[in-house]
């Protein structure tokens, strides 16, 4: 079935192929926000333990907020580095 689907999509033109790459990266994204938002609810909204004794309140937008800019913050700076690194190879030719 899967590799019929695969053959269909191969022999089909580029706008069919488009929407193919759409219609996919969408259900893949759906599919890794449901895993995230999963495991969210699972160790970071937790009951805390019994033994603590201060009670700790993450709400999720300023969770999301933290880790998107600690996520586009390391981006950056590997781009950066990277382009730093072709710059200086690039002197190093001359």
């Amino acid at each position: 079935m899967f590799s019929e689907l695969l053959k269909k999509i191969r022999s089909g033109d580029n706008t069919e192929k488009k929407q193919w790459l759409i219609i996919l990266s969408i259900v893949s994204m759906i599919i890794v926000i449901m895993i995230w938002i999963y495991y969210m609810n699972v160790v970071v909204f937790q009951n805390p333990d019994e033994t603590s004794t201060q009670e700790v309140k993450v709400d999720f937008w300023p969770a999301f907020g933290t880790g998107l800019g600690v996520t586009f913050g390391n981006v950056i700076s590997n781009i950066k580095g990277g382009v730093t690194g072709i710059v200086n190879d690039v002197q190093k030719l001359k």
